[in-house]
């Protein structure tokens, strides 16, 4: 209900992420694909994992030339999952954690990457944190 065009069809997960570092988790409803973070399961640091700052910074730069996800709903009460989380649009592609998810990338492919990588950070470097 806090999330528009979400139906009450069948919810597939898919553990995207997880461990020492805040949950990454893929939800899909009929034809909408979602993204859970949370904290671990295991002990965690508020202030180390703190899933409602990252739903602040994602919802502040929603409106920015920065690229990022649309963050559509914060939950801080624990009782619902078990942690305070929020959920995002999913957004596909390459995430390059390790080497090898790289490999075959094209020179013209990587100049690409390169440049759109030093564009989106002119674009944070553009972000007025005063009023965002």
């Amino acid at each position: 209900e806090n999330v528009d065009g979400v139906d009450d069809g069948a919810i597939e997960t898919e553990l995207l992420s997880g461990g020492h570092s805040n949950v990454t988790i893929g939800v899909r409803i009929g034809d909408r694909e979602l993204v859970v973070r949370r904290p671990p399961v295991t002990a965690f640091l508020p202030t180390a994992n703190d899933v409602h700052r990252e739903y602040r910074f994602y919802a502040a730069l929603g409106d920015s030339d920065v690229p990022t996800p649309r963050a559509f709903a914060f939950c801080g009460d624990d009782t619902v999952i078990g942690a305070p989380f929020y959920v995002m649009e999913r957004l596909h592609g390459v995430v390059p954690h390790e080497v090898d998810a790289l490999d075959g990338v094209q020179s013209e492919d990587a100049v690409a990457l390169c440049q759109r990588f030093v564009e989106v950070l002119a674009a944070i470097h553009d972000v007025d944190a005063l009023t965002t």
